[in-house]
């Protein structure tokens, strides 16, 4: 039965029925419910159809699930197809829901390693885009955190090289290439 993901859903939708019939319908379950499209993507990633899955996962962020998990697995099935723009987005939402309001500092626990991670995804993508300052931002709050150090300080020294490649051919002209804040090695 467990392996039966289209019934686990049928069976989940009237369950939810029958407990509140005076409160709930069909439709309220599908568009409100972020229960509801997080176990549906779950069932869509299983099935291998993961542009579904995306959709589903998708509709619980904006049903108010703010579960990290949610996102971990939407940005890791985008990126899989292949959207980075997006998935960057949704790097960022997990590094404003793991910081502390007000502060810029990651949270504790183990969901901070989480953020680390989506701090160094992001870090590289600027890298390839070839925004240095915003990658060294990133690398920087990985490095004020201790997680993940050692891609972070490679990461660094990554930065360093292709800034001074871009001032060795002149390219300084551009803002985006320029590193704001001295690097530390």
């Amino acid at each position: 039965m467990l392996e039966m993901h289209y019934y686990a859903l049928y069976y989940y939708e009237h369950a939810l029925v029958y407990k509140f019939p005076h409160h709930l319908t069909k439709a309220d379950i599908r568009s409100s419910d972020w229960r509801m499209w997080q176990g549906l993507a779950n069932c869509y990633t299983k099935l291998g159809r993961r542009s579904d899955a995306i959709k589903a996962f998708t509709r619980a962020v904006l049903a108010g699930s703010t579960d990290i998990s949610i996102l971990v697995n939407l940005v890791s099935l985008l990126e899989t197809e292949g959207d980075i723009k997006s998935a960057a987005s949704f790097q960022r939402q997990i590094i404003s829901e793991m910081t502390i309001p007000g502060t810029g500092v990651l949270g504790g626990g183990e969901l901070t390693n989480i953020a680390a991670k989506a701090h160094i995804w992001l870090a590289r993508m600027e890298i390839k885009n070839g925004d240095f300052g915003a990658a060294e931002t990133h690398v920087n709050a990985v490095l004020k955190g201790h997680f993940e150090l050692e891609e972070a300080r490679a990461l660094q020294r990554e930065i360093k090289s292709y800034v001074e490649e871009s001032w060795e051919r002149g390219d300084n002209g551009d803002s985006s290439m320029v590193v704001h804040t001295p690097l530390k090695l």
